[in-house]
């Protein structure tokens, strides 16, 4: 099975190191990366080629730098759904540019899938973390945030972090569901509820999936501000 990670990216060339080496350092190798830059200044291809240079085969870049695209509009979701759909991977999920995947993520995902056959998307947990205090991810204790603790079936809308749920892509490539566009807010919201009313409550996989960034610069406030503060060094 393979699995396409929908990586969003601005202005954290230093940050989204921890995204990038952490998928660089999967065990499990069956992937392929959708990498949307939204019109940053300072771009993430350049970092991505640098951070994966023997997997770029596997990579497709896309910028929302569209001279077609309206004022405020957001184009991650074109993007994504057009990066997904040109792809033949069997599972996908999203990951933010602060966070990273959890070491065997992959491997342990693509397990479950293979002996739950019968479910079209799942849940797990995160660990959280500060990026800005943090260099390493080696060593980090596995002690999932509270918060995010949840173990039974869920309406996963508003219930979980965008990173924590995965879907098998024949969900997008044969029923039709799609990331709403030109919707420009809450696109992890606008895709729950489309897979809640089609498959159903969204089950636990009982794994840990991600590295989850809690620090106070992250993307979206109370007043949509758009604050994307870098960390001052390279993750290592």
């Amino acid at each position: 099975m393979k699995v396409c990670i929908l990586l969003a990216y601005y202005e954290r060339p230093n940050m989204v190191r921890f995204a990038l080496k952490s998928l660089r350092d999967q065990p499990y190798k069956n992937w392929e990366l959708v990498f949307v830059d939204d019109s940053s200044k300072l771009e993430g291809e350049p970092v991505v080629r640098e951070m994966l240079p023997d997997d770029l085969d596997k990579v497709r870049f896309y910028n929302t730098n569209d001279p077609n695209k309206k004022a405020n509009e957001s184009m991650f979701a074109k993007y994504w759904n057009e990066g997904l759909l040109a792809g033949d991977a069997d599972i996908a999920l999203m990951l933010c540019d602060d966070d990273a995947l959890y070491l065997d993520h992959l491997t342990n995902l693509v397990k479950w899938y293979e002996e739950n056959p019968d479910k079209q998307y799942s849940y797990g947990h995160v660990i959280p973390f500060n990026p800005f205090e943090t260099k390493s991810l080696a060593g980090m204790k596995d002690n999932t945030n509270w918060w995010l603790n949840k173990t039974g079936d869920i309406n996963p809308v508003c219930q979980v972090d965008a990173s924590q749920v995965s879907w098998r892509t024949c969900l997008f490539r044969e029923d039709g569901i799609r990331f709403p566009f030109p919707k420009t807010k809450n696109l992890d919201e606008a895709l729950y509820k489309q897979l809640v009313e089609f498959c159903g409550p969204c089950p636990f996989n009982g794994l840990i999936v991600q590295y989850k960034a809690i620090h106070n610069e992250q993307l979206g406030t109370r007043n949509d501000h758009y604050n994307t503060r870098d960390i001052p060094h390279r993750p290592t």
